[in-house]
């Protein structure tokens, strides 16, 4: 009697305090045990009487106590919660009755609004609803707001799990037409980009690029990453908005994953991305593209960008050979030399813009002369051999062209009728090349 009493006592005593607190703070109090000694006991009956039926598994009795713990005490434990989830997923699956299942999200939505970390338990609310989705449909639309809103808000603490199950729940709830197209297609762009952002801030994160494998393949499987969907779907949404950098960066990833890089969307997106964000790879990517449309003119322009825009001599080298490869291909031959040569001078180990000179001179009518205009093998050749020496890769290349321009070199006899009696004197090679090389002659 003592003990019942002293324990009386002791949560009266507890009671007294917690109402004094409140008061001073003049705040609404919440109840741990209970708001008087009596209903402190009866929460704590309750709570002994339905832990044990709880771990007997006698779920129907320990359900009856376990409620009232649930409505008149819900802080005194988190084992509340814990333990109702089991009992009314036990529930569930023994009736199939949903309104066991709204019971259950009930338990995780007061368990947040008591114990905090709501979104883990709006987490377990959304996978429980992806889980019963096939019985109930509408709860797979539930879920899909639930992580959308948490994604939205926290882009960059989202767990790859997450990703995946609201990419699945954005296909599926396409195939039953309760989204659109273009929620699809918007959710999907948004996910990607944040596996890139979690993938760029740590690389070797467990999981990571299997699982937006997995989203990329739900993709797939709705049937919209095609480029006959996406691209009367953002057309009109470039045209509208062509300073939307978020805009234009999805729509250039989607267009990329589905291989539309040749389509005109794809070229406005790159290029009013360019205007809004310059950078060489931008320019470089532009200059390719434009090349690929046989716009040769506007090819050399973004390249001659990026050259600007890049700091890298090195990669300012890459741009300029690639820009003198277009300009030989098109039998602009001076224009391939300059180039060729500016790629030099930022990096001299350039062995492909050896060849290109090589190849300009090599296929160069400098005159009507017969002899000068064989006089372009001797420095041709002297390109090609600097640029196996520097690139052994174009070996192979070079020795063909070698032994082209051997065949063409002036003959012996002809040297001698303008005083050239022996091989080895220097000669400058005359008209647009105007170049120092050495005499040889065709075996």
């Amino acid at each position: 009697m003592k003990a019942t009493l002293h324990g009386i006592l002791t949560v009266a005593f507890l009671a007294a305090l917690v109402i004094s607190s409140a008061s001073a703070q003049d705040v609404k109090p919440t109840w741990k045990f209970g708001p008087t000694p009596a209903d402190s006991m009866e929460c704590l009956k309750n709570q002994s009487l339905y832990a044990g039926y709880y771990d007997q598994k006698n779920f129907d009795m320990a359900v009856t106590f376990w409620r009232q713990n649930y409505n008149y005490c819900p802080a005194s434990s988190d084992n509340i919660y814990r333990r109702g989830q089991v009992m009314f997923q036990t529930f569930y699956d023994k009736t199939k009755d949903k309104a066991y299942l709204d019971t259950l999200f009930m338990i995780l939505d007061k368990r947040s609004e008591y114990f905090g970390e709501k979104h883990t338990w709006d987490f377990r609310k959304a996978f429980f609803m992806q889980q019963y989705s096939q019985q109930f449909p509408e709860l797979m639309l539930e879920s899909y707001k639930i992580l959308g809103s948490y994604i939205k808000d926290n882009p960059a603490m989202v767990d790859n799990q997450v990703l995946v199950a609201q990419m699945n729940n954005s296909v599926n709830l396409y195939a039953t037409k309760r989204i659109k197209q273009e929620d699809v297609v918007n959710d999907y762009a948004t996910i990607i980009d944040i596996f890139d952002r979690l993938s760029a801030a740590n690389p070797s994160m467990n999981g990571l690029q299997g699982s937006k494998d997995m989203a990329e393949y739900l993709f797939r499987q709705s049937g919209l990453a095609t480029c006959q969907n996406l691209i009367p779907l953002f057309t009109p949404q470039v045209r509208e908005k062509p300073e939307d950098v978020m805009l234009l960066k999805k729509v250039i990833s989607l267009l990329v994953n589905a291989g539309c890089t040749d389509s005109d969307l794809y070229m406005e997106s790159v290029k009013n991305l360019y205007q809004l964000e310059k950078s060489a790879v931008a320019a470089y990517n532009l200059a390719t593209m434009s090349v690929a449309r046989k716009n040769i003119a506007e090819g050399e322009k973004y390249y001659l960008e990026a050259v600007e825009l890049e700091a890298d001599p090195m990669n300012k080298s890459q741009y300029l050979t690639a820009l003198a490869t277009i300009e030989l291909s098109n039998s602009d031959n001076i224009k391939a030399r300059d180039y060729a040569k500016q790629a030099i001078q930022y990096n001299p180990n350039n062995g492909t813009a050896h060849l290109i000179i090589g190849s300009a001179y090599a296929s160069t009518k400098i005159s009507d002369d017969d002899f000068e205009s064989r006089t372009v093998y001797w420095i041709a050749v002297d390109y090609f051999v600097k640029a196996k020496t520097l690139d052994p890769q174009l070996a192979d290349k070079a020795n063909e062209s070698i032994e082209s321009c051997q065949a063409n070199f002036p003959k012996k006899d002809d040297a001698f009728f303008i005083g050239i009696y022996e091989e080895g004197v220097p000669y400058t090679v005359k008209g647009w090349i105007n170049e120092r090389t050495t005499v040889r002659f065709r075996k």
